[in-house]
């Protein structure tokens, strides 16, 4: 995203959305995790079932997902999600980070979404998806991740409390604990989602999917 674009550009949705990277292009300027984002999304295995429908599917959606670049959840979920809508030329996604200039960024989302959208937005956990259908409609929004792992991320950082208070300690040494506990965070994820959350996501998503397909449908026999 560009904050010298024209403002004329600035108010057409297909441009704005055309100046943010795709995964490939935000692994190769990622400065944390560079690499693990590449592996998560070799990690990940479409089953067949899904991959036939998605070859076949119909709907044309504009993904954008904002997301903390080093967040676990962002590690573990985004390359799920760009590995699955890979799989048809109908679907693109791009990467909007919530480290981008805050003013610009706040243009962008009230150009892309309904105010109401914003503000549970502002009370949302990362990374947050939004589907968008060729007339720029919001169609549909994920996040931040398959319900299935919320009990086990809970059991985490009820083992784990410290994690949440030291996240707003600014202090050197409190700051260099929660890295570490971060990074420990992130790493756990990967074993999770391989074992497990990999596929829940995968079918979360196509279950998102198919739905909006399905809507489309039934407008169409009803005309």
């Amino acid at each position: 995203m560009s904050g010298s674009m024209p403002p004329l550009l600035l108010s057409d949705p297909a441009v704005v959305y055309q100046q943010w990277p795709q995964f490939s292009e935000f692994c190769a300027a990622a400065l944390a995790y560079q690499r693990l984002y590449r592996v998560r999304f070799d990690e990940v295995r479409i089953p067949p079932d899904i991959q036939a429908n998605l070859t076949d599917f119909r709907e044309t959606l504009s993904v954008v997902v904002l997301m903390t670049e080093d967040d676990p959840d962002s590690v573990a979920v985004v390359p799920v999600v760009a590995r699955l809508l890979a799989c048809s030329p109908q679907l693109d996604l791009r990467i909007l980070r919530d480290d981008e200039d805050p003013e610009l960024l706040q243009r962008m989302l009230q150009l892309f979404l309904p105010p109401v959208e914003i503000e549970r937005l502002e009370e949302s956990d990362l990374p947050q998806f939004f589907l968008f259908d060729e007339e720029w409609q919001l169609r549909g929004q994920w996040g931040p991740r398959p319900m299935s792992c919320e009990r086990r991320l809970l059991e985490w950082l009820r083992r784990h409390p410290e994690y949440e208070a030291l996240e707003n300690d600014e202090s050197p040494a409190g700051q260099a604990q929660w890295l570490d506990l971060m990074h420990t965070l992130t790493f756990e994820m990967r074993a999770w989602y391989n074992t497990e959350y990999n596929q829940d996501c995968v079918r979360e998503w196509w279950a998102l999917l198919s739905s909006l397909q399905n809507e489309d449908e039934s407008s169409e026999s009803e005309k």
